[in-house]
């Protein structure tokens, strides 16, 4: 049995919602569409009149889309870290202590206004990134634990011990460097 004792903070919240929608892919289709409007414009600039396009129509339309991007990354951060923190105001159990307890049964998910068990075939993937762990109860939806909420790595390899021989290959790890 392993317990992990989590508050979430509006960081937190932002950067996993920010790794879970990182991996739709309407998401990338979304971020493709400022470079298919540059190229598209350029491509248009010079069908309509070839003898018009200058030498610097190429460093213009590729600062445009550095533009675009540099927008768009900074507005996403902005946005989920502001809407994280408007969230966790909102909701009293999002604001106190939350406790997991992982046992070979299933995960038990405790805060002070809620009880959430979980049996492990409810959980359809484990992955592991840098900062966190998530387990997927959906393709888009997702439990995280912040890896700084763990007391040693001996508890990290716990978990993830405890994930493999529940979770099989459904569960995921970051490649660490021995």
């Amino acid at each position: 049995m392993l317990t992990i004792q989590v508050t979430f903070s509006d960081g937190d919240c932002a950067r996993a919602t920010r790794f879970i929608l990182n991996r739709r892919r309407s998401t990338w289709v979304a971020y493709s569409f400022p470079a298919i409007f540059v190229i598209g414009l350029g491509v248009v600039l010079w069908l309509v009149n070839p003898d018009s396009v200058r030498w610097w129509y190429v460093p213009a339309l590729s600062l445009l889309l550095l533009w675009f991007y540099l927008t768009l990354i900074i507005g996403q951060r902005w946005g989920l870290k502001r809407q994280m923190r408007k969230h966790l105001k909102s909701n009293p159990s999002a604001q106190s202590p939350q406790i997991f307890t992982f046992t070979d049964d299933g995960i038990t998910l405790t805060g002070t206004l809620f009880n959430l068990n979980l049996e492990w075939k409810a959980i359809v993937e484990a992955l592991e990134s840098k900062t966190d762990f998530f387990l997927y109860i959906s393709k888009n939806w997702a439990y995280f634990l912040p890896k700084q909420c763990f007391a040693s790595q001996a508890q990290k390899q716990e978990l993830r011990d405890i994930l493999t021989h529940n979770l099989g290959e459904r569960a995921k790890f970051e490649q660490t460097k021995q």
